[in-house]
């Protein structure tokens, strides 16, 4: 797992090798990570992850809770189709109704490889 990400949604990004001015082509444009979500935005979700071997069908999933309480959860589905590399995908998300301090967490599967990881959030 490398990490998870999220940030007010902007079309353009996430990219791979799309960094003007980058001296080498691994690099990655993103939405400004922001961890304070206003009301009324849309706001963009990212994950990357790094699988060597694996080539097929991948999961990603993305819940954000307070405590216990599950807020919102959501996902997708990819399709790794040559194996080694970094994997950057993101989904924009209407922003909950709920306001107050929570954890994002992202995980992904592919085949019998899993990660996750979590970062703060706090909704206006």
């Amino acid at each position: 797992m490398n990490f998870v990400a999220d940030g007010p949604n902007q079309g353009g990004v996430p990219c791979i090798n799309c960094v003007n001015g980058a001296s080498t082509g691994d690099n990655v444009g993103m939405t400004g990570p922001s961890s304070y979500v206003p009301t009324n935005f849309v706001w963009q979700y990212a994950i990357s992850f790094t699988d060597i071997s694996y080539k097929g069908k991948c999961k990603v999933t993305w819940t954000i809770a307070a405590g216990k309480k599950t807020i919102d959860t959501f996902g997708g589905t990819l399709n790794l189709t040559s194996a080694g590399g970094f994997v950057l995908y993101a989904l924009a998300r209407s922003r909950p109704k709920y306001s107050g301090p929570a954890v994002l967490t992202g995980k992904y599967v592919c085949g019998k490889n899993s990660g996750s990881a979590t970062a703060p959030l706090q909704f206006e």
